[in-house]
């Protein structure tokens, strides 16, 4: 049933990201393409935190915070905390308006399962992940220090998750379509939020560095 909602929900955020990516291939087609290696760099490394809401959905544990469980019949509760997915990002500008590069994603959800009437801990609840995910990137509003663009990440997501005093190592095929994203600052150093659909969050925010191109004389 998770899985096929996820499934639904993917197939939506590709149609919609194909409407923005056709939307800002038109405005790009309306901007002057030429001498652009002279004005942006080409390189460009990002640190990013999003919401956790479909990685919650997607984590390999059954519970969520204060949920009632029960288990070798001891009425339980579990109050788990994340990270929130914490993303390192590259990216290489091949065209003005195309990016193509990778993410390394890491998310963890940690709780302790207590006796909901001595309070004594009964088991941990532990949920350590990293995901390794190709991307491409579509900028359509390309300015000397305001950048408006749409994406698409996918690859793999390796985590042990600890539930009943039992681990499991498993292996998931997460996603991130960004549906709506900006970036500004200077030449070197900007700030980027992000709108969309994925494992790294609905919204997320961060900062970045991009380097290696010449400036514009």
């Amino acid at each position: 049933m998770k899985d096929s909602i996820i499934r639904k929900i993917m197939k939506k955020s590709l149609l919609l990201l194909l409407f923005c990516v056709s939307f800002g291939l038109g405005l790009f087609a309306q901007e002057d393409d030429s001498d652009w290696r002279q004005t942006f760099k080409r390189h460009e490394f990002s640190l990013s935190v999003g919401d956790p809401t479909m990685a919650n959905l997607t984590r390999k544990g059954k519970f969520s915070g204060n949920a009632m469980t029960s288990w070798l019949d001891v009425p339980t509760y579990t109050n788990v905390y994340t990270t929130a997915p914490i993303t390192l990002g590259y990216r290489f500008r091949l065209l003005k308006w195309l990016w193509l590069g990778g993410d390394i994603t890491y998310c963890g959800f940690f709780g302790t399962s207590r006796n909901i009437y001595t309070e004594e801990p009964v088991y941990r609840y532990r949920d350590n992940s990293v995901s390794i995910m190709p991307s491409i990137r579509f900028s359509y509003l390309n300015r000397e220090h305001v950048t408006l663009y749409s994406g698409f990440t996918s690859g793999l997501r390796f985590g042990v998750s600890e539930a009943y005093n039992e681990k499991r190592v498993y292996v998931r095929l997460p996603f991130q379509v960004t549906l709506f994203g900006v970036s500004a600052g200077s030449q070197s150093w900007f700030g980027f939020a992000e709108l969309g659909v994925g494992f790294q969050g609905i919204a997320k925010a961060g900062f970045g560095y991009r380097f290696n191109g010449k400036n514009k004389q």
